[in-house]
């Protein structure tokens, strides 16, 4: 799909929920032993205690993964995410260092950091949006022991080796009218399964790539299926 359609059906969706908040968020930064300086959405779970352990979900966002692109995916995870006790980042690409590209090798240090600062693991969930989707199958595959589950909305891996994610548990949806998206995803759903791995596929009737119904305040099946791995 062109990448200009893309950030239009992005948009058009953000508009047809109208509840997306301007900003869904409290923004943090982070600095990396690197230098390089992070910027991140937060939610926190309600009735958070510092002192308290929960579940870490890595959001990472749609398209040129900007502040905007922040916004607009997070508002899939916000609600239940806080219903539910998990604590949700999401972080900006840095210099335009998209994380199935570049980006990726930032992650750790990301993680690392989180992981400094507040009390969540061993191991956590990933998921993502269009290019976000891309980068979670990239960071999942990089660095598979940091993950217990990956969740595509949509997303197809860009690389091989599928048979790492055997231990997660693998989620993906596309939109039915999505065409460009549905065969590679359908093609590494299968290769998976061929594997034994755990993977739930599934084509939205209906929706586009932004798939606004999941979206959803009151929509508790995307998290019923991120936490079906439990601990």
């Amino acid at each position: 799909m062109n990448k200009f359609f893309r950030l239009f059906a992005i948009l058009l969706g953000m508009v047809a929920l109208g509840s997306v908040p301007a900003q869904a968020a409290e923004y943090r930064n982070i600095t990396l032993p690197s230098g390089v300086v992070i910027e991140y959405a937060l939610v926190l779970p309600d009735g958070y205690q510092a002192d308290k352990s929960y579940p870490l979900l890595l959001a990472l966002p749609p398209d040129p993964q900007t502040r905007d692109m922040v916004n607009a995916g997070i508002s899939f995870f916000e609600a239940q995410a806080k219903k539910r006790g998990m604590i949700v980042v999401s972080p900006v690409a840095p210099e335009g260092e998209l994380y199935f590209r570049g980006g990726a090798i930032l992650i750790p240090l990301f993680l690392d950091a989180i992981e400094n600062e507040f009390n969540v693991g061993p191991k956590h969930h990933v998921a993502g949006i269009s290019n976000g989707g891309i980068s979670a199958f990239r960071v999942a595959l990089d660095f598979p022991d940091r993950f217990q589950s990956l969740t595509a909305i949509p997303g197809f891996p860009h690389q091989a080796g599928l048979e790492k994610l055997v231990g997660l548990k693998v989620t993906m949806f596309v939109g039915e009218l999505d065409t460009r998206w549905i065969p590679p995803m359908e093609k590494a759903a299968n290769e998976l399964k061929s594997f034994g791995g755990d993977v739930h596929f599934e084509i939205v009737a209906g929706a586009i790539n932004f798939i606004r119904e999941l979206a959803a305040t009151e929509n508790e099946r995307l998290f019923d299926l991120i936490e079906r791995g439990g601990e």
